[in-house]
Formats: C-alpha cells, structure tokens, sequence
C-alpha cells in the first residue's frame, strides 16, 4: 500500500517544519514504514483534500495537515491517522491508551497556545513560501482582529516565554512519575 504524507513546505525548499505534521512523521518513522512527502501550500489544502475526497472536521478549521493517504483511503487529524498506523502495522505500539497520553495532550496545547503570540509572526516571516505566508497573515488577522505584528507586541514576548516555561516545567513533572527516560519508563512510546 503507498503511503504518501501531505505536509506544508518551508521557505525556499520542501523540508516540514509543521508540529502538527512532525506527528504523523514520527509516528510513521517510529513504525518503520515507508512513505513519500507531498507538500501542499496553505491556500491549497481544502482544495487537495477535497479532491482527495477527504471529509472536513466538524468543528474548527475545516480542512487541516496532517493527512495521510493510506492507498485508497485518505485520513486527517493526528489522533486518528495514529489509530490507523496501529491497525494496520501493531508493532512497535504507540501506546494510544496509555495513562499519560490526554495529560501530555493537554499540557501540549498550553504550550503552544501560551508561545503562539510569539510564533504566529515569526512562521509566515522565516518559514513560509509567500504563497502560504500571505494567506496564513490574513487569516491571522481576520481571526482576531489585528495584525500578527500587533499578537506579538501585545500578547508574546517575556510573558509568553514564561507561561510556556512553566507548563514545560509540568511536562517534565509528568514524565518523571516513571522511572526511566520515557513516560513509560524504560519502555519507549
């Protein structure tokens, strides 16, 4: 079965950069399994994934990276393009279940909505193909009303880097419940 990753390309040449598509990577490296990249610019997801015939969130931004097709199937969203790469390869597990996972899920997004202010500016500025960094800036801006400029001066800097520190600060508290360098202790997830 071909296995292709859709990603967002960085400035200049197609290397990801994305978190949210580093997920799927990994979890299909941690699998061993082969796949190829297709980067697709910002402004051109919906369409790809509509003509993928991939069917929009149902609440949120309709249509988001990651997605992998798995040959005739097409899947977006971490979580569930995770529970496909355990149903169709079990070994090594990615431990989907595990204790820790909704924890580590949560202080994930404190952190990136307490850095956000900080990198929103900084993405389409030192990342982004014009393309994408164009359509990301208006998107930005209509969503809250103000330029990425303003975000940054009014909600980044020092503040910022202090409350992402400290849910960094709870990341580490979790991962030392287990004894061993993993969540699961010696046993890697």
């Amino acid at each position: 079965m071909k296995i292709v990753l859709y990603d967002i390309p960085s400035k200049g040449r197609d290397v990801c950069w994305s978190p949210n598509t580093w997920k799927a990577r990994v979890a299909l490296n941690f699998k061993g399994l082969a796949y190829e990249s297709e980067f697709v610019e910002m402004p051109q997801i919906a369409p790809k994934l509509k003509e993928l015939g991939v069917a929009p969130n149902e609440s949120g931004t309709p249509y988001t990276l990651p997605t992998v097709g798995f040959g005739d199937e097409t899947i977006m969203d971490s979580k569930n393009i995770a529970q496909k790469l355990q149903e169709i390869q079990p070994e090594p597990p990615l431990y989907l279940d595990a204790s820790f996972a909704s924890e580590v899920d949560d202080i994930i997004m404190k952190i990136i909505f307490a850095i956000a202010p900080v990198l929103m500016s900084l993405v389409p500025r030192n990342l982004l193909n014009q393309e994408s960094a164009d359509y990301i800036i208006n998107v930005h801006q209509r969503y809250f009303g103000m330029s990425l400029d303003e975000i940054e001066k009014t909600r980044g800097g020092e503040r910022a880097w202090e409350a992402m520190e400290q849910e960094f600060k709870s990341l580490i508290d979790l991962l030392k419940r287990e004894p061993g360098p993993f969540f699961l202790g010696k046993t890697r997830e």
